[in-house]
């Protein structure tokens, strides 16, 4: 399994280099709001920063052997499956309905159907998490996000 993460950790490790060369092609700010260049930019440099960690974990520290099964059973395997389609639903849905109610609920589905969370700890922490986002986005960044029916 070291030699898988190494070989993935190099992949990953050229894919962030040229994410991060190719960024700066595009215009990283326009006035006083993010451009085309910012969100891959930092994309780039967390995937490096984070394909370097996994290299240097599983390389010089030499990670311990998992005797495990890579492949994922019937429950995980579901659980994969309800992400990727709340995703989906959330995507086709996110300009109708606007950023705040679908990212809400999206967050909620997934806390109480894939993390099994309590129902009043998954709406606070949606509620928190919704806030903080919006907050990055609309307030710190100035960039605007889909109302949908909240106009």
């Amino acid at each position: 399994m070291r030699r898988c993460n190494q070989v993935v950790g190099v992949l990953l490790l050229i894919l962030s280099i040229w994410v991060v060369v190719e960024s700066t092609h595009l215009v990283y700010t326009v006035e006083f709001s993010p451009g085309a260049g910012f969100f891959p930019f930092w994309l780039g440099t967390s995937l490096l920063i984070l394909s370097l960690l996994l290299l240097l974990y599983n390389t010089i520290l030499k990670s311990k052997e998992v005797k495990e099964n890579p492949i994922p059973g019937k429950q995980a395997l579901w659980r994969v499956f309800l992400i990727i389609f709340s995703l989906f639903v959330s995507i086709l849905l996110f300009e109708r309905i606007g950023f705040l109610i679908i990212m809400f609920l999206l967050i909620v589905f997934l806390l109480i159907f894939v993390e099994k969370y309590q129902w009043y700890s998954a709406t606070l922490i949606s509620v928190l998490m919704v806030f903080f986002v919006y907050s990055i986005f609309k307030i710190g960044l100035d960039v605007p996000l889909p109302p949908g029916i909240l106009r």
